[in-house]
């Protein structure tokens, strides 16, 4: 499931960015 590497960076970053705030 190599597409869905994408999906999982961009819910990483989203999760850093609301933990960040």
């Amino acid at each position: 499931m190599q597409y869905d590497k994408p999906t999982i960076r961009l819910s990483i970053s989203k999760d850093s960015l609301e933990k960040a705030q």
